[in-house]
């Protein structure tokens, strides 16, 4: 994870499906979601979905990897129909919008913490399948640290770079890139703030 205490929020386990040799292969894999609260504040939320079983052509059933539209950028990296590969960048909002129907366990989680909608988020996603393993990341941030969405684009490369080689296998951990952070007030509009 990027640096910060972070706090599991919800998990569920996910049925898997391949295929080898002609023959249907099934199996679980592992979904998590982790908030980064920063005083009372909301700094990201974090997705990570991987298998807990490695074999031939795994994915989770029901999904599709690559198929958002609506992007700030969005990247098909697809080798393959049966291999999936996307980056995208997409901005929203408020957290609603990219979590209603992602996972409510999470959401009534920082309402309970009562950590506020931070409003406008960019939401970074992940996702590859390979011939024997997958691996989906998403993670979502308010937009105040990223003054140009090329910034947005550029973090969203950094963030392939350190997943693709664990989602691919070739690795058994990944660092994720740190979260860019916020641009601290000129000191006389900190002032002029303090006294309002």
């Amino acid at each position: 994870l990027p640096p910060g205490n972070w706090i599991l929020t919800s998990h569920h386990v996910d049925q898997t499906v391949g295929r080898m040799r002609g023959r249907e292969l099934s199996g679980e894999g592992i979904s998590v979601w982790a908030a980064q609260v920063q005083d009372g504040q909301l700094r990201a939320l974090l997705w990570l979905a991987m298998p807990v079983d490695d074999f031939p052509h795994v994915h989770r059933i029901g999904h599709n990897g690559c198929t958002e539209d609506d992007s700030i950028e969005r990247l098909d990296l697809t080798k393959t129909l049966t291999q999936p590969e996307c980056l995208g960048v997409y901005g929203h909002r408020d957290l609603a919008g990219p979590m209603t129907s992602r996972n409510q366990r999470t959401m009534a989680w920082l309402a309970e913490h009562h950590v506020p909608d931070p409003g406008p988020v960019v939401r970074f996603v992940y996702k590859i399948r390979t011939d024997g393993t997958y691996g989906d990341v998403m993670l979502i941030t308010p937009t105040a640290p990223f003054s140009a969405d090329a910034e947005a684009t550029r973090w969203a490369r950094l963030l392939r770079e350190a997943c693709r080689p664990l989602f691919e296998g070739r690795a058994s951990d990944a660092s994720l890139p740190a979260l860019p952070q916020p641009e601290a007030a000129p000191p006389e509009q900190a002032a002029a703030s303090a006294g309002s």
